[in-house]
């Protein structure tokens, strides 16, 4: 409980232990993302990608939603007509994927 409250950097008993594994899991994520941050703008990384690619907490949470997604694309594909191939139907998956890419980097 102190370990939490010494993270989140509030006093352990204002909060219950829910809530200071709340603040301390949001702390983390916080330096993290300001790591992150700082490396995608240091010169010799050249800023490739986007600054949430230099977190590992960001990279993880992309990584699972990515895997929704594929779920999701899997079943929309099952249910298809069989008018479309499938190469047609993962260029046109393709295409969408970088429409939403664009829009993210915007």
């Amino acid at each position: 409980m102190h370990e939490l409250a010494a993270t989140a950097g509030v006093s352990p008993w204002e909060y219950s232990l829910r809530e200071l594994q709340w603040r301390a899991d949001e702390r983390m994520v916080a330096a993290w993302d300001r790591t992150a941050w700082l490396a995608y703008h240091i010169p010799f990384t050249g800023g490739r990608g986007r600054w949430q690619d230099y977190s590992p907490l960001r990279q993880a949470q992309r990584a699972a939603s990515m895997n929704a997604l594929n779920n999701t694309v899997a079943q929309a594909k099952a249910r298809m007509p069989d008018t479309l191939t499938n190469d047609e139907i993962d260029a046109r998956w393709a295409k969408h994927k970088q429409e939403q890419d664009n829009a993210q980097r915007r």
